[in-house]
């Protein structure tokens, strides 16, 4: 087995004359949220009103747990249980009653009880599941929120030691679809699930050329690793944003499959993406042809919304793209053009693009010319 800094398992092997024999890694069950959150404040004591209660206050608690199913992996039949762990944080906050005048206390700190252990009441406003691990301990129950993105993402120190590509990531995140599909600076002690970072991006078996980026969630859908190549970072910075625009969306799509639940980036996602993984084998292929088929537009309008903040002025005034926009209008379909650099895979550009010379053309533009600025 392997295990993170902070003894997680991350994943292992199972060796049988001396070669690998079998895969063990995480499982998700699609019927339980693997991840559950709730900020709840309940009354000290479990009656009715506050008389009864002698006006005894209120603690207010946050609990957040993690349940990792540990499976061995049979490719050609059902997976094998091995074992569950789980992680479990609790904060509490006590809240004193406003005071009217000498009242009794009422007694200790603790949350409400029948004898065998805290025992919140049932109430329409909360449900509770039991401890997982706990008996008679109880924990909250509350689905995730439709606001809530699905990427909580951890920007490592290799990619904040490069200014652009902070000052970029800085013009990202108020773009609205960025904000829907991810919140930024978590940690794996906050429920990070994606880090961002810089290092090396080793070709694959039938790459024609090195990859500007690669996201990798071998390690589980925890530990979703978007790597920008550090050999490809003296690019425009409209490019660079759009790479890690692509690779997040690749994140994105990968969280939600785990999970089986929706995406903030399309609303019927199950349904949608199903079609992909019963045409085509291998994970990017699906990705990129779902991509391509359904957020180019999407990922144009980010890339518009933040050029004017990554040198649109500059590259305005270079005289061969004034030749090609006279009136200093760039059209949408050059920011398609740019989305659709990653996606060159994909069957829609391949065989059903009319527009795909248009689209050639803006992206020999925007290679020669888009400027490297970036507004602080």
């Amino acid at each position: 087995m392997l295990f993170d800094w902070d003894e997680k398992p991350i994943g292992g092997w199972e060796y049988a004359n001396g070669d690998k024999s079998k895969i063990i890694k995480s499982v998700a069950k699609k019927e339980q949220e693997s991840r559950k959150r709730d900020v709840h404040q309940q009354s000290r004591y479990d009656q009715d009103t506050e008389e009864e209660s002698g006006g005894g206050g209120s603690i207010g608690y946050e609990c957040e747990y993690e349940i990792i199913n540990w499976c061995q992996v049979n490719p050609y039949g059902d997976n094998h249980y091995l074992d569950s762990d789980v992680y479990l944080e609790c904060r509490f906050t006590e809240e004193s009653p406003e005071s009217n005048g000498p009242r009794p206390n009422g007694g200790g700190y603790s949350l409400p009880s029948n004898g065998d252990g805290p025992n919140p009441p049932q109430t329409d406003e909360a449900c509770y599941d039991p401890h997982p691990t706990i008996p008679g301990m109880v924990v909250p129950c509350v689905p995730l929120r439709e606001d809530d993105s699905n990427l909580k993402v951890e920007v490592d120190q290799s990619f904040k030691n490069y200014p652009k590509l902070v000052c970029i990531l800085e013009k990202l995140k108020v773009d609205e679809f960025i904000k829907k599909l991810a919140t930024f600076n978590q940690t794996s002690q906050t429920g990070r699930n994606v880090i961002l970072k810089v290092g090396p991006v080793p070709r694959r078996p039938g790459d024609l050329g090195p990859r500007n980026a690669e996201t990798d969630d071998s390690l589980g859908p925890y530990h979703i690793q978007i790597t920008l190549n550090q050999d490809l970072l003296d690019r425009s910075s409209l490019s660079l944003a759009r790479t890690i625009l692509h690779e997040m969306i690749h994140a994105e799509l990968f969280v939600a499959v785990f999970h089986g639940g929706g995406s903030p980036i399309d609303g019927n996602f199950n349904s949608n993406f199903e079609r992909y993984v019963e045409k085509y084998i291998g994970s990017t292929v699906k990705q990129h042809n779902y991509m391509a088929e359904n957020m180019v537009s999407d990922m144009a309008e980010v890339l518009q919304g933040i050029h004017s903040n990554l040198g649109k002025i500059n590259f305005l005034s270079n005289q061969d793209v004034k030749k090609e926009f006279p009136l200093g209008n760039i059209p949408f379909d050059f920011y398609k053009a740019m989305a659709w650099k990653g996606l060159k895979s994909t069957d829609k550009w391949k065989y059903h693009l009319p527009e795909r010379g248009l689209m050639e053309k803006y992206q020999d533009l925007a290679d020669d010319y888009l400027t490297k600025d970036c507004k602080k």
